[in-house]
């Protein structure tokens, strides 16, 4: 490079030369009136046998057909310039550095339609190629005579001039000499004529005057005649003579011009026989003399456009006027040429340089195809320019002989006359419409067509039929919508979406999906109705296709709702990645990107507020040019958010019909139930129509495997040994405790060779993505239903279970219930297979026709109301569900509507007056912003305004907003956790990363960086999304007049923030039975009446999660906790787990409530006897202590009624004694006697599980001792006299089933029992698992079904004894079998 040359001269047009600098990069003209840069641009060009003769550059660097073999081109021709940019890689492909932005509620339909176009630099595109040398020149005179006239003015080229030469003189002279010579000639024979004649006058004259005397008078006059003809002969002879002297003079005054034509003027020549001849009409002295020789016109052998002029000097004169009017005409000819050019050329360039100043996000579309079109209008110049030029020489031609003759006017008026006439009937801009079309035609061709026809993967004629008929549409529309038609920016600005819409359509199509086959009539039904409800098969392309082909068609914005927010960001991903453009956005809580693209992901919870909240959201005034399309995806789940927009959709449709010109609604899901179209059926002049295709085949084949007698731990090791490589395969269990069980067991059985991922919703996407990377087994619930892709998924097991949410109004309370999973989830979990290789399903579950619902009940149907009621009379809609039900598809029962209006009235909130107004409090909580929930709400609330710590509680509140799951307490470090509990824990990681965010300036500030310096980096997902929750929160209070100064109040003192925290969950105080009973584990809800029986006692354990979780040898635990979340799972023996909890005082709980405890009569009369009652009452005046049909009653404040409690408890706990003897109603069962002696003689501790598992889950003590003398166990039991009686009986059925045994033998002797004649045999297996509450129960059927066996399973044994890692073998009746299962059913 540093040897090349350094200047060069470039000639460029209408700018004239430039010098460039290519040391430099610089150039200029001598002026120094132009400056510029000149920009080095490497190329890569095609190297393929189909271009082996051409240069064919790629763009974006990316491989197209068999383009696979890229050099790079350092050197660029002329042609090549400006026809890349470097800047063009970063717009042609969907940006991978966009930032997130905090959620503020930006993105408003009339924000982000049809954004502004930004200026550019209008010569300064590169899609100008092949204009690049065009430029602003000065202004010309307008008209046509303006334009002749300046060009009049301006000095005549030399070369359009005629050029006069004078012949030498020599040439003259002999010229001359020859003309002299024939004039004289001429002259000669006129005097011998003359002298003949006279000769014959004189004798006519002789002969008269010889006859004179005999002439008549007739006679005599002719003879008269006769001599004055003579005289005058005489005298003509005479002149003559004298007039040869004067021919030579004459003849000296002939001369010899040579006249050069210009180029413009050559036309002359076809029209030199009309010269000559007028040339010849011309008079001057001896004309008859000189006729032969003069004028002579030739034309030069020397030069074709050189006239040879020989003649007098009017022949010179009248030859130069003919040129000079010829000239005239050719000069306006010339003229009218040259203002037709120009003024093609002004409208050219103004078409060019408008095109030049569109913007388009894709560029490389529009690059090709304005290229295309630039091409095309420089042929259509051409043809124009050549036109004209023919149409005016043919008019000029039949000029000519009239400006030749001098018999028309100067040619000006009428060369005007004829060009305006011509522009006028052809304007090159009513043939851009036809060039548009033909570039679109031509772009389909080159980067469609060619495409297609060189795919790898052959497609089929149906797909192709559909992407014609999509492209001619749209080709179609360019035609006959006169929108489109004109050259102003707006017109081409209208081409690029066009050009997207192709490109959509032309990727979908590469996807081969089966939904593009049906979609032209999809379209078609779209367009025609408000409402479209679509059901088809899974992996069919309704979340990704479907919104993209919407785009395709035209429509204005495609908003589509996930049920999950991890769906939102992957599947928006996945669609710019599919259609190879930033087409696609989401928004969730908290986080968005890219919400002014066409399609926006979002979480059905987010558009739901938008609909209550936003009533511009979408109004009669929102300007579209089509329509907003509304797409509520996978309707089928049914959740409160989706129930409630299809409500909010429908009031909005009946109560503002004008919005159906504005939006039309899409519900779109695998499986519908029918309540949702009948719905809108309902609505007045609602246009509904379905669409389905179920019988939509996936890519790839799936068989389907019934399973129902396999265990789920065998069927994965059996298919992880047949399984290809990469082959993954994909389970479904009931709850996330359930996946990590099987994770952990899995794991155990192989001896780690198989390493199974669990798929929950508390994981990160980061963390879900490279499970799905690096795993091969995987263990999910229903969120690996719908939200995440697996590469090469091949195999999937379902149990057909699922855990649902139940409120129940009697406990008021919600349980999470195991249900058969209804036959749409069983059908998306299938839909999982077959989209990228063939799959195999299997179904663990044989249900019975008519077991199985078809769809899963919708969960507002079954869930606490009081939020959503809250929210229905909060929002500007002023409603509540009373009024709010008709519009749902499925109604709520009136008694859970009530249930919610009772409870916002037990809180404060609603007024108990009929009208069911807000209270004051209920008006002030309806002033803060959205926490979630409302006792959340109450807590905020009370920290803002009572406690004192409203900045603590909401930054508390930002981060437990963003976690459904405690499992993320184990990953913080222990310097977090103070002994207060998780509450101060989440705060003070909260704290840290906050106060490291206003120490630093934003630009430093990462969360990254700052999680792994504090060891927090598992966590960091959590974090980000609490950040910008705080952040919204913070801005929220920001514009409250009420709460602005409050919310800034920090106090960081754990008393006044547990306070706060009270105010809300004043229902989530549990108290240890450490402290009511003695008991380690457990503890007791404590704001409640004490149920009438025990066993319905809201009893639960602290989740391992959390700091204030102890070990049974560990120190004690709490004594009163306060929770937030308390999961109450009906399969572990309806014992609730509570998690988020911190350790609170007795003191700070302020409310009153009443405390009941039944007594039993033991229990009354110990009661009484002890006088208990009057010493807790002179202990605890401050509450109300009296006892009433066998139930303990304490009224008062609840920090009293629980000491009193605790007090009283103490008091009742008794020891009960007992024996386990033969004697059976006074007489010795020598059967009992044998089994019994046996027993208290075996090695092991039989009746140890038993007491493990009282003292674990009841917290009562029991001490057995075998007395081996007399075959007797001794039983002491401390407790209540209730628990101690339900001890007893456990022990004599233990009693009964012994005098039933045959013989009991050694559980690990490894015998098989023997059968009793009159009771058959039983066999139970018992497997340790770990659970939550760290008992062992039924509910693991479905993963370990041949661990609990009713039946006779002893051809199984030697199989199963291998899977069990303890076992117990018993013979006897079922009853009594099945009721010792307790005795080995222990904690591990």
């Amino acid at each position: 490079m540093n040897y090349r040359r350094i200047y060069v001269d470039i000639d460029c047009k209408y700018i004239g030369t430039v010098t460039a600098n290519l040391h430099k990069f610089t150039f200029a003209n001598d002026e120094k009136t132009i400056l510029g840069f000149i920009r080095w641009i490497p190329k890569f060009i095609s190297n393929t046998s189909s271009n082996k003769n051409t240069i064919k550059e790629l763009d974006d660097f990316q491989s197209v057909s068999d383009e696979n073999d890229e050099f790079d081109l350092n050197m660029m021709t002329v042609e090549d310039e400006a026809d890349d940019d470097d800047d063009d890689s970063n717009t042609d492909k969907p940006s991978q550095s966009a930032k997130l932005i905090i959620n503020n509620g930006t993105w408003v339909i009339t924000d982000i339609m049809n954004p502004d176009i930004p200026e550019e630099n209008e010569l300064g595109s590169p899609l100008l190629t092949g204009i690049t040398t065009m430029t602003i020149i000065p202004d010309e005179p307008g008209t046509f005579n303006d334009y002749v006239s300046d060009r009049a003015n301006k000095p005549a080229n030399s070369q359009e001039k005629i050029e006069i030469k004078d012949a030498p003189v020599a040439s003259n002279n002999v010229q001359q000499a020859a003309a002299t010579v024939a004039a004289k000639t001429t002259l000669e024979i006129e005097n011998e004529q003359l002298r003949v004649k006279m000769t014959t006058l004189e004798q006519q004259i002789n002969e008269q005057l010889t006859n004179f005397d005999e002439l008549s008078a007739a006679n005599q006059q002719k003879l008269g005649a006769t001599m004055t003809e003579l005289d005058r002969i005489h005298q003509v002879l005479d002149r003559k003579e004298n007039q040869e002297k004067m021919i030579n003079e004459t003849a000296k005054k002939i001369s010899i011009i040579e006249y050069t034509l210009p180029q413009s003027s050559q036309l002359v020549l076809l029209k030199l026989s009309l010269i000559i001849k007028i040339l010849k009409t011309l008079d001057y002295p001896h004309k008859q003399y000189f006729i032969d020789s003069v004028p002579i016109v030739e034309i030069s052998d020397r030069n074709n456009c050189t006239l040879i002029l020989k003649g007098f000097l009017v022949h010179h004169q009248q030859l130069k006027a003919i040129l000079d009017r010829l000239q005239a005409l050719f000069t306006v000819v010339q003229s009218a040429q040259d203002y037709y050019q120009r003024e093609l050329n002004k409208s050219v360039r103004q078409i060019l340089r408008i095109i030049g100043r569109v913007h388009s996000t894709r560029l490389t579309n529009w690059k090709h195809y304005s290229t295309s079109l630039i091409k095309l209008i420089h042929q259509k110049l051409d043809e124009y320019t050549h036109n004209f030029n023919q149409y005016i020489n043919d008019q000029s031609k039949l000029l000519i002989d009239g400006y030749i003759e001098s018999r028309l006017q100067p040619p000006l008026k009428e060369m005007e006359k004829l060009t305006n006439d011509y522009m006028k009937k052809k304007q090159l801009l009513t043939d851009i419409e036809t060039l548009k079309h033909q570039a679109l035609d031509e772009f389909v061709r080159d980067h469609i067509l060619v495409q297609q026809n060189s795919s790898k993967s052959v497609p089929k004629k149906e797909s192709i039929l559909t992407l014609n008929k999509h492209i001619d549409k749209i080709k179609t529309l360019l035609k006959t919508n006169s929108s489109y038609n004109g050259c102003e920016l707006k017109h081409f600005q209208m081409i690029v979406p066009l050009l997207q819409r192709i490109m959509i359509f032309y990727h979908c199509f590469l996807l081969q999906l089966p939904l593009f086959d049906a979609s032209v009539d999809l379209m078609d039904k779209i367009d025609k109705n408000t409402v479209l409800t679509i059901t088809t098969a899974t992996g069919s392309g309704k979340s990704t296709l479907l919104p993209a082909l919407l785009v395709a068609e035209g429509y204005d914005k495609i908003i589509v709702t996930q049920p999950r927010r991890l769906p939102c960001n992957l599947i928006s991903q996945r669609v710019n990645t599919m259609i190879d453009s930033d087409i696609s956005g989401w928004a969730v809580s908290g986080a968005e990107k890219n919400v002014q693209a066409k399609i926006l992901y979002l979480t059905d919870g987010l558009l739901k507020e938008r609909l209550l909240n936003d009533e511009n959201l979408i109004t009669k005034n929102t300007q579209l040019s089509k329509y907003v399309i509304f797409f509520m995806d996978e309707v089928h789940e049914r959740s409160v958010n989706i129930d409630l927009c299809l409500g909010l959709f429908a009031r909005l449709l009946t109560i503002k019909p004008e919005l159906k010109t504005k939006m039309k609604l899409i519900i779109s899901s695998a499986t519908l139930d029918a309540s949702v179209p009948k719905l809108y059926r309902q609505i007045p002049n609602c246009a509904l129509s379905e669409f389905n295709l179920i019988s939509l085949s996936t890519l790839h084949p799936v068989t389907v495997n019934s399973a129902e007698q396999e265990n789920i731990l065998d069927l994965v090791q059996q298919l992880y040994k047949k399984r290809m490589r990469h082959d993954q395969i994909l389970c479904f269990v009931s709850s996330t405790q359930e996946v990590k069980e099987c994770c952990e067991r899995i794991k155990y059985l192989t001896n780690g060779s198989i390493d199974a991922y669990p798929l929950i919703q508390a994981q990160s996407a980061i963390e879900q993505e490279k499970n799905i990377e690096q795993g091969a087994v995987f263990f999910s619930t229903t969120v690996a239903e719908t939200s995440l892709t697996f590469p090469c998924l091949k195999y999937v097991i379902d149990t057909g279970l699922i855990n649902m949410p139940v409120y129940s109004l009697e406990l008021e309370r919600t349980d999470l219930k195991e249900t058969k999973a209804a036959e749409s989830n069983t059908k998306q979990r299938l839909g999982r297979l077959g989209r990228t290789q063939p799959g195999e399903y299997y179904a663990l579950y044989a249900y019975k026709p008519g077991e199985q619902r078809p769809y899963p009940i919708p969960q507002i149907c079954q869930t606490d109301l009081v939020n959503i009621e809250f929210s229905l009379r909060k929002s500007p809609l002023k409603t509540s569900l009373k009024d709010f039900k008709k519009y749902l598809p499925d109604q709520p029962d009136q008694l859970y509507i009530n249930d919610a209006i009772k409870q916002l009235q037990r809180l404060g909130i609603l007024s108990t007056s009929p009208g069911e107004h807000f209270t004051s409090h209920g008006a002030q909580i309806g002033k803060l912003p959205d926490f979630g929930s409302l006792p959340m709400s109450k807590a905020v609330l009370s920290a803002l305004t009572t406690n004192r710590c409203g900045r603590d509680l909401i930054v508390l509140s930002s981060i437990l907003s963003v976690l459904n799951s405690s499992t993320i307490l184990k990953s913080i470090p222990e310097e977090y956790k103070p002994p207060e509990g998780d509450f101060m824990t989440l705060l003070n990681v909260m704290n840290m990363v906050l106060l490291v965010r206003e120490s630093v300036s934003s630009r430093e500030f990462s969360v990254d960086r700052v999680c792994t310096a504090k060891r927090l980096s598992r966590i960091t997902h959590v974090i980000k999304q609490a950040l910008r929750r705080y952040t919204n929160l913070e801005k929220a209070f920001s514009l409250s007049n009420d709460f602005r100064e409050l919310a800034q109040v920090r106090s960081g003192k754990w008393e006044l923030i547990a306070k706060a925290l009270l105010a809300g969950y004043s229902d989530k105080v549990y108290v240890s039975l450490k402290i009511l009973q003695g008991k380690t584990q457990q503890f007791l809800k404590y704001n409640v009446a004490t149920p009438k029986s025990p066993s319905n006692e809201t009893v639960a354990v602290i989740d391992t999660s959390s700091k204030l979780r102890t070990k049974n040898k560990g120190p004690p635990p709490a004594s009163l906790v306060l929770a937030r979340d308390v999961l109450y799972l009906t399969a572990v023996r309806s014992t609730a787990i509570i998690s988020f909890v911190g350790q609170i005082e007795s003191s700070w709980i302020e409310y009153r409530f009443i405390r009941e405890l039944p007594l039993n009569e033991n229990e009354e009369k110990k009661f009484n006897d002890d006088n208990i009652l009057s010493s807790a009452i002179r202990q605890f005046s401050q509450i109300h202590i009296h006892v009433s049909n066998k139930t303990l009653i304490l009224r008062g404040p609840s920090g009293e009624v629980l000491n009193a409690e605790l007090h009283i408890r103490q008091q009742l706990v008794t020891e009960f004694k007992f024996t386990l003897s033969p004697i059976i109603n006074g007489h010795e069962n020598q059967n009992l006697k044998r089994n019994l002696t046996l027993v208290t003689k075996m090695p092991i501790d039989l009746f140890g599980p038993l007491r493990w598992r009282w003292e674990a889950q009841h917290q009562v003590k029991i001490r057995t001792k075998n007395n081996h003398t007399n075959g007797t166990v001794s039983v002491t039991v401390e407790g209540l006299d209730s628990q101690n009686q339900l001890v007893y009986k456990e022990f004599i059925s233990f009693s009964k089933w012994l005098s039933n045994c045959v013989v009991i033998r050694n559980p690990d002797s490894g015998m098989l029992p023997l059968k009793n004649e009159e009771n058959y045999e039983t066999i139970i297996l018992i497997r340790m698992f770990h659970t939550n509450d760290g008992v062992a129960t039924n509910g693991h059927r479905g993963i370990y079904p041949h661990l609990f066996a009713d039946k006779d399973p002893r051809l199984q044994m030697s199989q199963q004894f291998k899977k069990a890692s303890f076992v117990k073998t018993f013979t006897g009746s079922s009853d009594t079998v099945l009721g010792l299962k307790g005795f080995f059913t222990r904690p591990v």
